[in-house]
């Protein structure tokens, strides 16, 4: 439990927007997530992930829909 609490409450971190509708990602976030040039701001239901496009790339291709992904989206009806 307390490695997990270190974590987000070193990394855990909750913006706003400024005034003219911006968020500024923190140093620190930009930096473990290697935030620098092209990014992809992905969506999850209540909150945004925001990542290296290079990175998050990588991950779709490593991770690539299963037959049985499109079959457990099917029994949701997605």
């Amino acid at each position: 439990k307390q490695r997990y609490l270190e974590r987000v409450n070193h990394f855990g971190q909750q913006l706003r927007l400024d005034a003219q509708g911006r968020v500024v990602i923190p140093q620190i976030l930009r930096e473990h997530a290697e935030i620098v040039g092209d990014v992809v701001v992905s969506g999850r239901i209540d909150q945004l992930e925001i990542w290296n496009r290079e990175r998050f790339e990588m991950k779709l291709s490593a991770e690539p829909m299963t037959e049985e992904d499109f079959q457990a989206l099917a029994e949701y009806g997605i």
